[in-house]
């Protein structure tokens, strides 16, 4: 049948060829293809109900159409075929059964779409994924996948804006890539803007004129920096890839493991477990440093290597996009597999985290630097692999950090500990800065229960300060050079209000260990309660005092040494130091 078509109603094609010809109009509830082929040229839009086709049967596209709309949507079983056959044409947004690009033109799937492939796809060569500031274009397919490819991927260009990028196909070739006019990859004398990290040297290799004819074709699963002359997008052309693999080393004699990888698919790629129960970091945590066993990606707005591990909400890595992982002592080997692939908008990550949690920062004139402290529960004041983030190649500069509650010796970015009213912490804050640069902390809190307090502490001045309402800050100028932990501590807990400082009454203390008790004599204000910590900063005992002058309170550390002493009395904190040796 050919011709011009009017589609009433509801139609059905079980067997032969339904010719569109030259105009149709599709005015149908629903269209079903249940057998033989419906062979659209040109039509005009205005369908309602589904568009179904199942059975082995086959709908082609013509001329420079896309799918008709169909209000409900479409139904293409895993055996049905979809065959675009025109000029260039915009590929729907959905799941086909087969794919197949063929005719004259490009076939496109534009930023905002997401196109899945049940069975098997066919590109002809024919077949361009886009993208721009805000979106990219995923596709998965679930069969074999036939023909190349090109991905454009948007970048930001000059300023300079260096982006980690890695290519989502297979057997692009460098050369071409930086000498693509269209790309503007960056140039400065001989140097091109496209270059390796190598974790043995910790050093950025970049392409010259000098090497380029060796490069050969960007290697899969490896990540890439690359510079753009202007915001745009650079092009890859080669064969889709499903699945693989790429090794990592730890070679480097300090600050060892560090490897640029990336996302190989034309999909986006699951970082973590609320982004998908398949996803990067679980499958490979085996595989990296336990401190450090987090997806590191390069955050244009603040200019750092940002983490994102488990204790994130989800994150998807876009297709082009590298990232840093550190691996384990003796290198590995980290796997990219089928079921990690997802669709999703926009271009990196999605709402934060519904945990409770502490965002510290500190700011000079010049610089910001912030650290992370979630409450989460089952985790523990130790190591929690995947969830824990140590600092990426900290800032000697300037920048702090946390130390777990129970040290392992490592700078952290993000720390995880138990939910938060389970307990009391004493938080490490490590601080890199020069002598004379005035420093301030403040905080950000999200989720935090109602009466919960958060207070820095500054052991050297003896001072607490709440951070956590009316924009509380603590500011100092440094008068030597501070270089990690041993001055700062964050005190988290469901503790009084009140802005607090040394008490100006002064309080004695004597320690009795022969009697298993610590006598507290001095003015306090009722209700007043004691905290006792050890000197790694983790909470041992706690106690409310009873008297206005005189207390004794029951003390059993496990083991002697030196312990911290927090007396809140009414609206100040005193603290003292007690030495318990029997």
């Amino acid at each position: 049948m050919s011709g011009s078509n009017t589609f009433t109603g509801t139609t059905t094609v079980n067997t032969g060829t339904l010719n569109s010809g030259a105009n149709n109009t599709l005015s149908s509830t629903n269209v079903t293809v249940s057998g033989g082929t419906l062979d659209f040229s040109s039509y005009t839009e205005s369908a309602t109900g589904t568009l179904t086709v199942s059975n082995g049967a086959t709908l082609k596209i013509g001329g420079t159409n896309s799918l008709p709309t169909f209000t409900t949507g479409y139904s293409f079983g895993g055996t049905s075929t979809v065959e675009y056959n025109g000029g260039a044409q915009a590929i729907t947004g959905a799941t086909y059964g087969h794919l197949v690009l063929s005719g004259s033109g490009t076939k496109t799937v534009s930023a905002s779409s997401t196109v899945t492939v049940a069975g098997d796809l066919t590109t002809g060569g024919l077949l361009a994924l886009s993208s721009d500031a805000t979106n990219s274009a995923s596709l998965i397919y679930s069969g074999t996948a036939d023909g190349n490819a090109t991905y454009n991927r948007y970048m930001t260009g000059a300023s300079p804006n260096w982006h980690l990028i890695s290519a989502p196909v297979s057997g692009q070739s460098i050369k071409t890539f930086v000498q693509a006019g269209d790309n503007s990859i960056a140039t400065n004398d001989i140097k091109y803007g496209l270059g390796q990290y190598t974790e043995n040297t910790n050093t950025w290799n970049m392409y010259t004129t000098g090497n380029i004819d060796a490069a050969g074709n960007f290697t899969m699963g490896q990540g890439y920096e690359a510079l753009r002359t202007a915001s745009g997008t650079v092009t890859f052309t080669g064969t889709l890839v499903s699945s693989g693999s790429r090794s990592i080393t730890r070679t480097a004699v300090t600050n060892a493991g560090w490897n640029l990888i990336g996302n190989p698919f034309t999909a986006f790629l699951n970082g973590n477990t609320a982004a998908g129960a398949d996803n990067f970091i679980n499958t490979n945590l085996a595989d990296l440093d336990a401190s450090f066993a987090n997806i590191y990606y390069w955050d244009l707005t603040t200019s750092t290597y940002l983490p994102v591990g488990l204790s994130d909400a989800a994150y998807r890595v876009v297709p082009g996009q590298g990232f840093f992982v550190r691996s384990k002592d003796g290198g590995s080997t980290v796997d990219f597999t089928a079921a990690m692939r997802s669709h999703t908008s926009g271009t990196f990550k999605s709402a934060e985290t519904a945990w409770p949690e502490i965002e510290l920062k500190a700011t000079t004139d010049q610089k910001i630097s912030t650290t992370t402290i979630r409450f989460i529960p089952g985790m523990t004041p130790g190591l929690d692999p995947g969830y824990d983030a140590g600092a990426f190649e900290q800032d000697p500069a300037f920048g702090i950090c946390t130390r777990l509650v129970e040290d392992n010796g490592i700078n952290f970015a993000i720390q995880c500990l138990p939910g938060y009213e389970s307990e009391t912490f004493v938080i490490p804050v490590g601080l890199y800065a020069g002598q004379g640069s005035l420093v301030t902390f403040s905080a950000v809190t999200d989720n935090l229960p109602p009466g919960s307090d958060v207070y820095l502490e500054d052991r050297l001045n003896g001072r607490f300060t709440r951070l956590d309402e009316n924009g509380g800050t603590y500011s100092l100028t440094l008068i030597a050079d501070s270089h990690g932990t041993g001055r700062f501590y964050i005190h988290t807990g469901q503790v009084s209000t009140g802005i607090a400082e040394k008490s100006p009454k002064a309080v004695t203390v004597i320690s009795m260990p022969q009697y298993n008790r610590i006598r507290i004599m001095g003015p306090v204000t009722l209700p007043a309660e004691v905290k006792i910590f050890d000197m790694g900063g983790r909470m041992v005992s706690t106690a409310w005092l009873n008297h206005e002058t005189d207390n004794e309170v029951c003390f059993e550390p496990m083991n002697p040494g030196t312990y911290i002493l927090l007396i809140r009395s009414g609206d100040v904190v005193i603290k003292e130091k007690i030495n318990w040796v029997r």
